[in-house]
């Protein structure tokens, strides 16, 4: 059963919400709440001096609060530019007409997937075993090659059959 797509851009996106959501899976809680934890102490205690010293120092309470919004503000700006900065790179990391934006041809059969894209030009062939797991949204199936690097394939180039065999052979992560 061969069927052609062609992937765009929000596809990606997609696929990159779908990874971040098997990582955090796989990374142990205990250790993302105890850095989170730990963060936030020194935050709070980082406040709390910054509030006794306010306090105590009349003399220069003008210039202790205009640090301390300067501070607020850097903060603000520290996390809308990782934003920003990230919603201008994704313009930028797939080419169009590259072989991932390009028209694709996928072939499911009893061993494995076949791609081919750029008419011929990018070709590879992956065994069932080769993939960790797959991912789905009611638009894509995500088969992870590794937990950040994956597959992604439309519903509707696969058909009913082609989700059938993709779930009996790849796993739910």
């Amino acid at each position: 059963m061969t069927s052609t797509f062609t992937l765009s851009r929000s596809d990606f996106v997609q696929f990159q919400k779908q990874a971040a959501r098997v990582l955090q899976k796989s990374v142990p809680r205990g250790w993302s709440f105890l850095l989170q934890m730990g963060v936030w102490i020194f935050i709070g205690l980082a406040v709390s001096v910054y509030l006794r010293l306010y306090e105590a120092a009349f003399d220069h309470r003008r210039s202790i609060a205009i640090v301390g919004a300067l501070l607020v503000m850097a903060g603000c700006a520290f996390a809308l530019g990782r934003t920003v900065a990230a919603r201008v790179l994704q313009k930028h990391l797939y080419r169009d007409g590259g072989p991932l934006l390009s028209p694709q041809a996928i072939e499911l059969d009893e061993e494995g997937v076949s791609l081919v894209a750029l008419q011929g030009l990018s070709s590879a062939r992956y065994g069932w075993a080769a993939f960790w797991g797959r991912a789905e949204d009611e638009r894509n199936l995500y088969l992870f090659l590794e937990p950040g690097y994956g597959v992604i394939v439309p519903k509707v180039a696969l058909g009913g059959s082609g989700e059938e065999l993709v779930r009996k052979n790849v796993r739910e992560v």
